[in-house]
């Protein structure tokens, strides 16, 4: 804060100049530094979040794309390479994030109406608090239209799958996208439904 004018104070000192430059206080010129700072950094914020949309796009590929804009030069200018690479892989992991939770909410979707065909009497599965889980996956793992609404794929993972936009194609469901916490979520949902029924039925 305020190194330049330093500088240009002591310059004035020597060439014996009348009228000086005003010496800013340190407090003033650290909140202006800090406005900067910010308006910068939310102004290549946002051009990052227009201008790249995809999340395959490589770090090569970005810098250019970017670098025909006055604010992204400003900000490299300020903060320096290092941190507008980390911005833009920030940016990057964000894209992939809300991509795979976007594919992830509409394999859940596609399960529960699954659940509601497969699994018509819960009855047919282990009950126990414990088991139930484990038994309703081995239930459909073995089921005779299994093929018909799951897939596997043991060489990747099903974000792996979607990374590689392996998955546009296929109406079914990656039978490991069960190993998540949603798919649980979307299964005791759906067993709570199921004991209702028969409460209400009962």
């Amino acid at each position: 804060i305020n190194t330049d004018l330093a500088f240009l104070v002591l310059a004035q000192m020597i060439d014996k100049v009348k009228n000086r430059v005003k010496i800013i206080p340190y407090q003033e010129s650290a909140r202006s530094r800090k406005e900067l700072l910010e308006s910068r950094s939310e102004a290549v914020t946002r051009l990052i979040r227009n201008q790249i949309t995809d999340y395959h796009v490589l770090w090569s590929q970005g810098s250019k794309m970017l670098a025909q804009f006055r604010e992204w030069t400003e900000f490299l200018n300020i903060f320096g390479h290092d941190a507008g690479q980390k911005l833009f892989r920030r940016h990057m992991k964000k894209l992939r994030d809300d991509h795979l939770n976007k594919k992830l909410h509409q394999y859940m979707d596609k399960f529960a109406r699954t659940l509601e065909y497969m699994l018509p009497e819960i009855n047919a599965i282990s009950t126990s608090d414990d088991d139930v889980w484990d038994g309703a996956k081995g239930y459909m793992r073995n089921h005779l239209e299994f093929d018909q609404y799951f897939f596997e794929c043991p060489q990747a993972s099903w974000q792996e799958l979607v990374d590689m936009d392996e998955t546009e194609d296929e109406a079914r469901i990656p039978f490991d996208v069960l190993e998540t916490p949603e798919a649980e979520t979307v299964f005791r949902n759906f067993l709570n439904s199921v004991q209702q029924d028969k409460k209400k039925i009962g």
